[in-house]
């Protein structure tokens, strides 16, 4: 902004000298014509004025020159300007992105931390629930073992139950022998003879 000012400063410089060289070097515009003789002395400094009036043409061509270039390069300024904030703004956005994914990630690492403790609450959980196990397999068979033990003893007591049972069936059928035998002798001698009876069992039967 400032060099397009100065420039403009310059214009106006060279349009008032212009101006001073035509109202020196032309005639006014009046309808009275004033002869006024030409010295030798005069025609130097109009011939000056001339070449220092084309001069300030070429220096105006060049100054429109300059201001277009300075035109375009304020077109130029401007798209910079509206990059410079695209840019700014997919900087920010790729900020925010950023942010974002350091969230994420810091997220994720809570909840990896978390499921590695619960997966080593869990392997410990096993680790009981192996040790348990151990330890039931080990007191199952023991208890097999003492089962064992315990139908053998059990077989033991049927086979001696299964023996009491052949040595009662046995008693009874002395018993009736003998409770026979002292019947008939009841019959045939006139004396009584006591029989061998238990209770309420008959006289042919011994109860255990």
């Amino acid at each position: 902004m400032a060099t397009k000012f100065f420039v403009t400063e310059f214009i106006l410089l060279i349009a008032t000298v212009e101006l001073i060289c035509i109202s020196v070097c032309q005639e006014p515009a009046d309808t009275v014509e004033v002869v006024i003789p030409v010295t030798t002395s005069v025609m130097p400094l109009v011939t000056d004025c001339q070449a220092l009036k084309e001069q300030l043409d070429g220096k105006a061509l060049e100054l429109d020159g300059l201001l277009k270039r300075l035109e375009g390069l304020e077109g130029v300024s401007s798209l910079l300007q509206s990059n410079q904030l695209d840019i700014i703004k997919n900087v920010t956005s790729l900020s925010d992105m950023l942010d974002a994914a350091v969230f994420s990630v810091s997220g994720l690492n809570v909840s990896e931390a978390a499921l590695t403790q619960e997966l080593t609450s869990a392997t410990s959980m096993l680790m009981r629930m192996n040790s348990s196990m151990t330890s039931m397999e080990s007191k199952h068979a023991k208890l097999d073992s003492h089962v064992g033990s315990m139908s053998g003893t059990f077989g033991k007591m049927n086979a001696s139950m299964r023996r009491l049972a052949n040595t009662n069936q046995i008693w009874r059928s002395n018993f009736r022998i003998v409770n026979t035998t002292f019947r008939n002798i009841r019959k045939k001698v006139n004396f009584p003879v006591p029989a061998f009876n238990l209770g309420n069992a008959r006289d042919d039967e011994i109860m255990f």
